[in-house]
């Protein structure tokens, strides 16, 4: 049976929860070492790793019977990776991050904002056209992320599996971050065809629009926070082998 402890964060109310999802809890020898950097710098959190049979159950006891169609229709790995960090920080709150991704600075450390209700705290990605899911953190019941995850429910359930030119899934725009983006956008009432690069830019130099966007509950870090200041990704997670 999976059981939380929560303590939070003094600055956000993030709870102090680190989330993590591997194939399986026999962990590679650099698995342990990029995990470990997580328990190491950041002692007062808890930190829980799923694996494919916790993620299953995770959904299937807390989520609508829905989510586990889509959870057990997804045909790779890495999908219902997406699919489960998603639920898991809607639900819950906390910081997710790959099992391939190292941690560089203590969450504690992290750029946080005072005193507001809702935080969801996010970075580009390495593609400056979308957001990074690779590492991000929300308070629980975020509407951001229950917009999220319904988003892409929904065009799942329109869409289904669809591929790319090349013939392949095309895993970025059906849980991925480019839907993870396009979710954003949605919420934020942006044009679906805007660069979050562009919006992230917008949103240092102009303090009417930073304001806004903070009113949603988001919060922007500085370009490449989780690229190499307080986190990085390592890019070998086994979940897309």
């Amino acid at each position: 049976m999976l059981t939380f402890l929560y303590a939070f964060c003094l600055l956000a109310q993030i709870p102090n929860l680190l989330w993590q999802t591997d194939k399986t809890k026999n962990l590679s020898e650099r698995a342990i070492v990029t995990s470990n950097t997580w328990v190491t710098l950041n002692p007062e959190f808890s930190c829980f790793l799923l694996d494919d049979a916790d993620i299953e159950f995770y959904i299937q006891k807390y989520w609508p019977s829905e989510y586990l169609d889509m959870f057990r229709a997804l045909p790779i790995g890495t999908m219902k990776a997406d699919l489960w960090r998603y639920l898991v920080i809607a639900s819950e709150g906390g910081v997710y991050s790959d099992i391939d991704s190292v941690c560089l600075k203590p969450i504690r450390e992290w750029p946080w904002p005072q005193d507001a209700q809702h935080v969801l705290l996010i970075d580009l990605d390495c593609d400056p056209g979308q957001f990074c899911q690779w590492t991000f953190a929300a308070t629980p019941k975020h509407p951001a992320m229950l917009h999220v995850c319904h988003f892409v429910l929904q065009q799942w359930k329109k869409r289904g599996i669809f591929l790319e030119t090349d013939g392949k899934i095309d895993v970025l725009r059906i849980t991925g971050p480019k839907i993870f983006t396009k979710a954003l956008k949605s919420y934020l009432g942006e044009p679906l065809d805007r660069s979050a690069g562009s919006m992230v830019k917008q949103y240092f130099a102009d303090k009417g629009y930073r304001k806004r966007i903070n009113q949603f509950g988001i919060f922007f870090t500085n370009k490449g926070f989780f690229s190499g200041e307080g986190s990085k990704n390592l890019f070998w997670g086994s979940w897309a082998q």
